[in-house]
Parts: C-alpha cells; sequence; structure tokens
C-alpha cells in the first residue's frame, strides 16, 4: 500500500508542464493523465492544461485533507466536472492534477475551472471504462518487479541512483494504471483507499506484450484513481514490447512499452504453479515447483515475504506444502514465494485466496438453557472472527475466543416447542453456517408440571404462547390466576360514526384476543357473551357492539347478578332483545315479552326444574317446568319504561334517540307499577305502584333465589371454559361455589378451573373456530400487526366474531352430535360440517406458509432450523402443540411428512400444517 502511494506521488508529479504566468484563467486541454487522451472515466486522473488556472505551484498536502476525504479546493482552486466537485492533487498556472468525481453520465460533459484569476470552462468525454497505463518519460509502462520492487526498465535508464532493469518472461511484475472501472467491494472516489479492492470485472481485463496475451493474476484500486495489475510476463523478444490493456472495448494509449530481455541460456529459473487458488482456513495446498538450468532444486519459501510463513498468514514446508492460517488474515489474499537457494534472483510467485472454513458445532453448555440471562459456551472447529452465534433464529452478543471456542452472553426467550436451534454464522469471505444444534428449554423451577401449565392456559387464555407457559410454570396457578383478575380491561376503539358497521370493532376483537393481557377477563366476557348474547346480525353498527364488549369485560369478575343487571340495561341489549322502548302494556297492546322470556331462559334459570348437580328434575316420568308463560308475561311488565340514556346535549324525552354510552334511562309513566306475581319454584311478587328501578331490581332477586341459576350458570361456564358434557359431580362443586359466593365471578371461575375434572386426561371439547384459530396463532407465537384477515376465517370454519346465529349464540348448548352412540353432547361440532372441516384445514396450511396476511406472521426460523433434523422439529411440535402428549400415530405421521424432502421449509410447512390439522390437536382435552 505505501509503495503504490509512493508511485501515485511519482506519476502525478511526473507529468507537470509549466506555462507562464498570466493574471486571466483559459483552458487548453482536457485529458486523461495517464494516456493524454480526452477520455477519462470516474475515478480517473485527469490533467487540465491552460493558463492562469491557479496562482501558486503545489501538490496537495497534509492540511489539505480533512479525515480521509481529499481535498477539493487547493489555495482558491476548485474544479467541476459535469456539476461535480474533483479531487485536486496539483495545481499551477498552467496544469491542474484532479481526479474525477463519481459520475454514472457517458459522452461529452462540461469542466469548469474556478480560481482567484475567473472561470473557465471547457468538455471532455466521460466513459464508462478509459483505461491508460502510467508511464515514465512517456515510453515505458510503470513497472515493479513483483520480487524485489526495482522498477522495471532497461538497466541503467535512469541513472545510477535508480535501480532499474528489464522483464524477464515467466517473471510476475506489477503495473501501474488508470481507468479500469468499479472495485469489489466497491470504494468511494475522492476518498483515501483503505485496503487493495479488486476489480469487479476482472475476467474483461485483457494484457497483451508484444501481441501477446499475458495472465494477469490480480487487478485492483491500491491507491485514489491508481490501479495495479499483477500479471505473468508471456514469452516474447528481447526488446521494447508493446503492451496494451483493454476491458469492456475501451483500450489503453498506444506506444507505450514494457522492456524485455530474456534470461541467457541456461540461466536458472523457477516455476511454481498453481496459481491463483482459493482454499479454506485451515486446509493445505500442494504447491509443485521447478527449478531450471540446475541440479540444485532447493528453494526457499516465503508467505507474505516471511520466510515459511507464520500463523496469521500460513505456512509453507520445505516440500511446498501451504498450510492456510486457522483464521482469516486481515487481507484474505496472500502470496507465496518459491526462491532458488542456487540463485536467489530466481524465484516464481503464487497468489493463494483465503476463505473462512464451515463452521462446525460440537457442544453448546450448558446442555439446557433456562429463560434469562445466560452465559453460553460453544465449542467446535472452523469458527471464524466476526462469527455470530444464533439462538433459536436469533443473533445473541457473540465472542469469538478461537477457532474452537466461543462465547454468548444472551437473553434466552422460550422458544416454540420448547427446542432452541444453535448455529454458528461464519462472515464473508467463504460465509458459511453450520449444522444446527438442538438445545432444551426449560423453566429452572417448576410450580406446575409443563403439561398441565398448556392444558390450563388452553382453558384460561386464547392460547399458551411460550411466554405465557413460562409465567405461570413461574408463580405457580393461584398467583398466576390472582394476577390475571388485578389484570384492567382492554380498551376498546371508539366509533368513527353512529352509521359505521362491524367490521373494526371484529379487528379489534382479534387484537384483543391475540395481544391483550387481560387474557382471562376477555376469556371470560367472551363466555359471558355466549350465555347473554348480542350479535351483530341484528346489531349492525359499531357503537352498539363495542358498548356491548366494553361491558362484557367490565363485569367478566365481578357477579353474575350485577353482569346480568348492566346486561339488561345495556342498549345493545335492550335493541337486540326489544326491552329498549318498551311501553306499559295499553287497551290493544301488551309489553314485548322478548328480553323476560330470554333473560329466564338462556341467561339464568333455564326451562326445566335442576337439581343441585345439574340433572333435570323428573316426576312421574316428565320434566317440571321453572316457570310458566304468565309468568314471562309477569316479568315482562318489569321490562316496561326503559329508553335510551341521554344523549349529551340533547334533552331527555321518551323516546330519546338511540345513544350507547350508557346504561338505559326509565320513564316511570310508561312502566307498568301494577304487582306482578312469578309462578317460580320460590314464588315472588311485587307490589304495586313501584319504580321501573326497584321493580327490576326485585324481578332480578326473585330470580336468583332460585335453585335453578347456580346449577344452570356453572354448567353454561363450565362449557364454554372446560368441557362440553361435564360430570354433574362437577357442576355441582362449581354450583356449590356460585352459591356460596353469591355469584362471584372470581370464585366461579377459580372454583371452575382448579376442579380435578378441568385438568383431568380425557375431558374436553372441540375447540371452536376463534379459538382454534387464536390458539395457534398464539402457541405459534405470531406477531400480529393487523388480523382483519382472520374475521373471513373464522367465518369460513362457522364462527364470525360478535355474529352469533342467534339468541342460543353459535350453537345450541345441548346439541347432539347425530347418530353418535352413546349420546354426546357436543356444542361446538354443530358448527363442523364437510366445508367448514376443509376451511380448518386451509387455515391450518394458511398458518403453516404465512400466508394469512403479511399482518399475520409466524416465524419458523427455529423450526427451519430445527428441520435438519426430522425428529428434532417433530418433537417441538410435540411440545408446542401438544403439550408433549403426542399420539404415537400422530408422531409417526409427521416424522414422515418431516422427511418427505430435502428441502427445510418444505419440512417445516408439511409437519406443521398436518400437526396443526390433526384431530388431537383440534379437541382440546
Amino acid at each position: 500500500m505505501r509503495r503504490a502511494w509512493v508511485i501515485a506521488q511519482f506519476l502525478l508529479a511526473g507529468n507537470v508542464f509549466l506555462f507562464g504566468q498570466t493574471s486571466t484563467v483559459s483552458i487548453a486541454s482536457v485529458t486523461n493523465s495517464a494516456s493524454g487522451a480526452a477520455a477519462i472515466e470516474s475515478g480517473s486522473w485527469v490533467s487540465i492544461y491552460g493558463t492562469g488556472l491557479a496562482t501558486s505551484t503545489r501538490a496537495w498536502q497534509s492540511s489539505d485533507f480533512v479525515g480521509t476525504a481529499l481535498p477539493t479546493t487547493i489555495d482558491n482552486v476548485s474544479v467541476l466536472i459535469d456539476g461535480k466537485n474533483a479531487a485536486i492533487a496539483y495545481v499551477s498556472p498552467g496544469q491542474l492534477n484532479v481526479q474525477a468525481p463519481a459520475d454514472a453520465a457517458t459522452g461529452a460533459v462540461p469542466v469548469v475551472v474556478k480560481s482567484l484569476n475567473g472561470t473557465a470552462t471547457s468538455t471532455v468525454t466521460l466513459q464508462n471504462y478509459s483505461p491508460a497505463f502510467f508511464t515514465f518519460q512517456a515510453k515505458y509502462v510503470t513497472a515493479l518487479h513483483n520480487s524485489d520492487g526495482v522498477l522495471v526498465a532497461p538497466a541503467g535508464y535512469l541513472g545510477s541512483s535508480i535501480a532499474s532493469r528489464p522483464a524477464q518472461p515467466g517473471e510476475s511484475i506489477q503495473i501501474y494504471a488508470t481507468g479500469l472501472g468499479p472495485t469489489t467491494p466497491a470504494m468511494p472516489i475522492g476518498q483515501l483507499v483503505s485496503a487493495p479492492a479488486p476489480i469487479a470485472n476482472l475476467s474483461q481485463l485483457k494484457v497483451t506484450v508484444g501481441g501477446i496475451a499475458a495472465t494477469v493474476q490480480y487487478a485492483g484500486l491500491v491507491a485514489p484513481g491508481e490501479y495495479q495489475i499483477n500479471l505473468l510476463v508471456p514469452p516474447g523478444a528481447n526488446g521494447d514490447q508493446a503492451i496494451v490493456a483493454t476491458i469492456s472495448g475501451a483500450s489503453s494509449q498506444a506506444a507505450v512499452f514494457l522492456p524485455i530481455e530474456n534470461a541467457a541460456t541456461g540461466t536458472i529459473a523457477v516455476t511454481l504453479s498453481p496459481a491463483n487458488k482459493t482454499i479454506l482456513v485451515g486446509a493445505t495446498l500442494p504447491l509443485t515447483f521447478k527449478v531450471a538450468n540446475t541440479t540444485n532444486q532447493a528453494v526457499n519459501w516465503q508467505v507474505n515475504g516471511l520466510a515459511g510463513g507464520n500463523g496469521t498468514v500460513g505456512t509453507v514446508s520445505a516440500a511446498g506444502v501451504y498450510t492456510a492460517p486457522l483464521m482469516l488474515p486481515p487481507y484474505p489474499v496472500v502470496t507465496v514465494y518459491a526462491i532458488s537457494q542456487q540463485s536467489p534472483t530466481a524465484q516464481a510467485i503464487v497468489t493463494v485466496n483465503l476463505q473462512n472454513a464451515v463452521p462446525v458445532v460440537t457442544t453448546v453448555t450448558p446442555t439446557t438453557l433456562n429463560p434469562g440471562s445466560a452465559t453460553i459456551t460453544v465449542t467446535g472447529s472452523g469458527f471464524a472472527k466476526g462469527a455470530v452465534v444464533y439462538l433459536a433464529g436469533v443473533a445473541q452478543p457473540t465472542t469469538v475466543v478461537s477457532n474452537t471456542l466461543i462465547t454468548v452472553t444472551a437473553n434466552v426467550v422460550m422458544p416454540v416447542g420448547r427446542l432452541a436451534a444453535v448455529k454458528v454464522t461464519n462472515p464473508n469471505p467463504g460465509t458459511a453456517t453450520s449444522v444446527p444444534v438442538s438445545v432444551p428449554v426449560r423453566v429452572a423451577v417448576e410450580n406446575m408440571p409443563y403439561t398441565d401449565a398448556v392444558r390450563f392456559l388452553q382453558k384460561t387464555t386464547w392460547g399458551p404462547t411460550p411466554q405465557n407457559v413460562v409465567d405461570l410454570q413461574t408463580m405457580g396457578q393461584q398467583a398466576w390466576l390472582a394476577a390475571q383478575f388485578a389484570q384492567p380491561a382492554s380498551t376498546w376503539p371508539d366509533p368513527d360514526s353512529t352509521t359505521e358497521n362491524v367490521t373494526r370493532i371484529q379487528t379489534a376483537f382479534w387484537n384483543v384476543a391475540l395481544t391483550g393481557s387481560d387474557q382471562l377477563r376477555q376469556r371470560a366476557a367472551f363466555a359471558l357473551s355466549q350465555i347473554m348474547v348480542v350479535s351483530a346480525y341484528k346489531d349492525t353498527t359499531f357503537e352498539q357492539m363495542v358498548s356491548y364488549q366494553r361491558l362484557m369485560g367490565q363485569y367478566a369478575f365481578d357477579t353474575y347478578r350485577n353482569a346480568l343487571a348492566a346486561t339488561t340495561l345495556n342498549p345493545a341489549m335492550g335493541d337486540y332483545l326489544d326491552m329498549v322502548n318498551n311501553n306499559m302494556a295499553t287497551g290493544t297492546t301488551s309489553a314485548n315479552e322478548n328480553y323476560a322470556r330470554e333473560s329466564m331462559q338462556l341467561f339464568t334459570l333455564g326451562l326445566v326444574q335442576l337439581d343441585s348437580m345439574g340433572n333435570v328434575v323428573m316426576v312421574n316420568g316428565s320434566t317440571v317446568p321453572e316457570y310458566d308463560q304468565p309468568t314471562v308475561a309477569e316479568m315482562a311488565k318489569v321490562m316496561t319504561g326503559w329508553t335510551y340514556g341521554e344523549t349529551p346535549g340533547f334533552a331527555s324525552l321518551w323516546t330519546n334517540m338511540p345513544y350507547y354510552f350508557s346504561p338505559m334511562i326509565a320513564f316511570e309513566n310508561h312502566h307498568d307499577t301494577t304487582a306482578k306475581t312469578f309462578n317460580f319454584p320460590i314464588p315472588c311478587t311485587i307490589a304495586p305502584g313501584g319504580t321501573a328501578e326497584s321493580d327490576l331490581s326485585a324481578a332480578l332477586d326473585c330470580i336468583f333465589q332460585q335453585t335453578n341459576v347456580a346449577p344452570n350458570a356453572a354448567f353454561r361456564l363450565i362449557q364454554r371454559f372446560v368441557e362440553s358434557s361435564p360430570s354433574s359431580a362437577y357442576v355441582a362443586r362449581v354450583a356449590s361455589a356460585f352459591q356460596m359466593s353469591g355469584g362471584n365471578m372470581q370464585s366461579v371461575l377459580t372454583a371452575l378451573l382448579t376442579d380435578p375434572e378441568a385438568q383431568a386426561e380425557g375431558t374436553g371439547k372441540l375447540a371452536e373456530p376463534i379459538l382454534y384459530a387464536t390458539g395457534l396463532l398464539r402457541e405459534l407465537n405470531a406477531t400480529i400487526t393487523a388480523p382483519d384477515a382472520l374475521t373471513a376465517q373464522g367465518t369460513a370454519m362457522g364462527q364470525t366474531p360478535l355474529t352469533p346465529a342467534s339468541v342460543f349464540s353459535f350453537f345450541l348448548p345441548g346439541y347432539v352430535i347425530p347418530n353418535l352412540t352413546p349420546t354426546t353432547i357436543a356444542p361446538e361440532f354443530q358448527a363442523l360440517n364437510a366445508s367448514t372441516a376443509l376451511a380448518r384445514a386451509n387455515f391450518a396450511y394458511r398458518v403453516a406458509t404465512n400466508g394469512i396476511s403479511s399482518g399475520i406472521v409466524v416465524n419458523l426460523s427455529n423450526l427451519t432450523d430445527l428441520a435438519n433434523n426430522p425428529s428434532d422439529l417433530v418433537e417441538a411440535l410435540n411440545q408446542a402443540l401438544f403439550r408433549g402428549e403426542m399420539d404415537p400415530n400422530v408422531r409417526a405421521i409427521l416424522l414422515t411428512a418431516a422427511s418427505a424432502s430435502t428441502s427445510l421449509t418444505s419440512r417445516v410447512r408439511s409437519a406443521l400444517y398436518a400437526a396443526a390439522a390433526s384431530p388431537q390437536y383440534e379437541v382440546q382435552q
């Protein structure tokens, strides 16, 4: 590099012509500094000749530089080529030497010189390539002998102070030129060159000497605008031989010569091969050498000028076997010299390109990782400087201690499937990645076994993410429940207008389910909304459904009675079941019975009497009604006199305009104040003269006195959280908790979710479509930025968010699978048919291929790494989707799917698709 810089200064200073001093500025010509031709390229050196170009004479000096940037102004002289600043190396009144700036233009471009004497303009031709040799005395190409750096010229040509000798055929020389085009890596024009950079189109560079093609060993940028060409001198006659370089159709200047002098017959010469080979670090390259015209075949070896080489650049044995270093040297191209011991001036060289090895991981310590900060040790071979360790697809802070040892300071995050792939990637040159090694990741101290934790979270969340499982295993069941009960409700967006449809609130539903921290609250709200149903089939606006969703979240952990009271006065429910603007009976009309009937039949009591275990009471072989039609009519009277809450800015009157952000309000003159009698198992009577509010409170008190409420609510809630057909004993235990706590939802949910039957094998239900979708995405730790596409997916699978088909919700609570013995209650199967079953399989495929939308992405990098070993991939899916309890038949199917392709991506897609579409996964047990 130092040699190249000295040559550059010599060349630029050596082509200077002095003109007389003048007070006006003009340009006589603009030429390539090396060739004198009126054609230049970006980055080449340019000479501008004229008068009055500067008021001083000097070359650049260190004070002119700013960092590594070449100066663009010297002594008030600046040059623009095609409107861009050119770097300036030399100024004088008659000549300027500048570097052409980066420019994609071709053809004639303007040249502007500004100095204290004024401004002058001219033009020059800009080409993609403008090859030209630097010369001395306008005859000989500037070249050095590679072996010792002596100038290539006739002996004594420059006097005794500068050593020189002609080139010999077969030897390697260095030639200096400009205009050879871009490099790899690209080097910025107008900057010092920090390291040699090979030209991008080496294969297109041709050099002839005396008309004979020379072997170009290397060509690259070594100084600003200056290229070095290493070539082997071809056979040729003694004397001056014309040398020409051609690249991409452009040729260097004519009448440039290389002096040749063949060795006298019998002169000792060394040959060495192969040349320009590429090998990996740590590898060996046998070299073949021969010393001609002597019986002494002994040679001395050097690597980059070091006798025998060393551990940094590699070593070469006496037999000529080059051994690359274990790690790359700073510059990954080394030169190996074979020097005749008989005649040290006889020598040959080859260049060797080094690349990083393919890393191999042997061990990872610790052998089991725990979530949190960890120091990890990786042993193996072929580790390069700058290597990076990936843990479960994520790059980690890496320290390369040696080519066999790496340490990592990692923040271990629980991966999908509890198996983390560990791999090492070496940088360029020769970038390569090791075969991954799988390492288990486990919670250090488990307060709950993994299988139990996942089963519990499948019932209490919208799907257990890997971190959810870690939290539960760490905290324990009771602490986790307490933390969830303390979580505030997720927020819901406001409507854009009173007419906005439900599309955006459906998207918000997915967002809350998939990303909300109040998982249990929202599952409880979802359960309540499937009992106290309001549907967007009728309530079609955003504002109706958002008021209802907020209410469900607000009361999810309150008492069941308070939830029912609030639901009763919710204007969205008022619309859906016709209680809003329900006027007292007149001589020709009667009160609307819709809400009165459904609130008893579906929300609280049911149709027939139940015992404390939820069993139907039979008398003489028949069921016993819980209430009669007169009771419905009496309850309808209670539900009169209510209208929408007052819209801000408008007076309140019967009937108010629709307003959904406060409870309905009563107008007593529209409320039926007569006495009401309810024929329940525990009869009740409301005295006449009551208000709408007092009558409603008394009616709810009466309903909640009935023994049916607790087992009926317990059965419905168990269905929504745990299983389709719970045992009578399970219902009784939850009903008892309901009764003892006054319907406190936290107490009820705790009893329901921690009951032995809730965590027993063999109980469960088909995952309803919404929970199937959210569960799969959360278990795979999907990144959700825009879940709107899920609404159509849910619809195809038979369940559109916020849009149950009837007051019975998405499916009948007592639905029985047809033609199945024994009779089996399984509500979710009502939504399963040939079309929806295919849609579920399609959904599984879209998840496995990231084909739902760009707003829903599953990071499959860790699973893809694990797919190098199909057994590791299947085990990760076993842990992620099956709680570690995968059926052997399912495992065999997945192994076959994962082994059917050599493509890692295809392995993951096939195995994940088969797993997510399997009956064992779709039925939550």
